[in-house]
């Protein structure tokens, strides 16, 4: 068994079960998968209720997109429009959250390399949206 200077952890370059009993990559592909079934399953609840709403109302808005106040306010209406708005900002906070998932995943290994490769993705996703939002 050698030991990985990046890791500091003989189980993680080894590929051996931790003392835990849990192999290092489904320690991180776990909470990774959960995360992405369980972003899909509140992504696509709202965007197929405000599908239906649409089908049913005749029309889907249109316009500029609202404000945050405004999306909100829209939900909490059943407007159909605000509810795939909804549904889509949901897919888009997935990313970001899987990075902070892997991130810490990483951490709790004590891999700093790839625990630092996530940061920086987290880091490149966080700026992106930002210049994103004030545009």
């Amino acid at each position: 068994m050698s030991s990985d200077s990046d890791t500091g952890s003989k189980a993680v370059s080894s590929g051996e079960a931790p003392l835990g009993g849990e192999r290092p990559d489904e320690a991180v592909r776990r909470p990774l998968a959960a995360l992405l079934r369980g972003g899909v399953a509140l992504g696509l609840a709202p965007i197929a209720t405000g599908l239906v709403l649409c089908l049913a109302s005749g029309s889907c808005g249109q316009g500029a997109l609202p404000s945050l106040g405004g999306l909100i306010s829209g939900v909490a209406r059943g407007d159909g429009a605000s509810l795939i708005l909804l549904g889509v900002a949901v897919f888009l906070a997935l990313p970001p959250l899987q990075a902070l998932a892997a991130l810490v995943s990483y951490r709790r290994l004590g891999n700093r390399r790839f625990a630092a490769t996530s940061l920086a993705v987290l880091l490149v996703q966080i700026i992106a949206v930002t210049v994103a939002w004030i545009r």
